[in-house]
């Protein structure tokens, strides 16, 4: 058995958050475990057939070492959706919010990150290198420390450059069975009742999964 709900993650945590009462994740029960993440086609099935959502986000955990000159930082982070910074409400110092996560190959760094790495330099519009995945253009730079989120990153990078770097990794995190890499969220529209998006869900579940199901908030 699979159960595929909808709960809000912010409770004492993320309160900075502009629509922090419109936001919620998608997470996934199998039998008696409960996973924080959920299939990405899911979402994309509600988004596209189903009414009651604004915005929408997907991440997917990277890490790895980054190389600029002589730096060597081994960092951790996100592949991120483009409306990220329309979902959640951190600022950025440098870069544009409508674009910073558009095209691939494009990441945004944490201050305490690019500091790092860059020291005093602005970093937006250099180029840094990952060993596994090759080079990122920086579009943006974010001062998180003092915000108090139930996730935390170092860096985002572009969701769109899975399907550009890692062809199998793409079709993995697109699988309707893959529910343990990608982490769903979703804003509601304004005055939408969540109990009608948990029906979507369950709409979506009988359809693509065809087994017992019940949904909760």
């Amino acid at each position: 058995l699979i159960l595929i709900l909808i709960m809000t993650d912010f409770l004492r945590s993320d309160q900075f958050n502009v629509n922090k009462d419109r936001i919620y994740r998608v997470v996934t029960y199998s039998g008696s475990q409960r996973f924080g993440t959920s299939p990405k086609p899911v979402t994309d099935e509600l988004v596209k057939n189903y009414p009651g959502v604004e915005k929408h986000v997907i991440l997917t955990r990277k890490s790895g070492m980054i190389m600029y000159n002589q730096n060597n930082i081994e960092a951790e982070g996100f592949y991120a959706s483009p409306e990220f910074f329309e979902v959640f409400s951190y600022n950025l110092e440098a870069g544009n919010k409508a674009d910073v996560l558009t095209e691939p190959f494009s990441i945004v760094l944490t201050k305490e990150l690019a500091v790092k790495l860059f020291k005093d330099e602005n970093p937006v519009g250099k180029t840094i290198k990952f060993e596994d995945t090759g080079e990122f253009r920086i579009t943006g730079v974010i001062d998180n420390k003092k915000l108090r989120s139930h996730f935390n990153f170092e860096m985002l990078l572009s969701y769109s450059t899975i399907e550009s770097s890692n062809k199998d990794l793409f079709e993995r995190l697109e699988s309707w069975n893959n529910y343990y890499q990608n982490y769903s969220y979703l804003m509601l529209q304004e005055d939408v009742d969540p109990e009608s998006i948990v029906h979507s869900l369950g709409e979506i579940y009988k359809a693509r999964y065809n087994g017992i199901f019940r949904t909760e908030l």
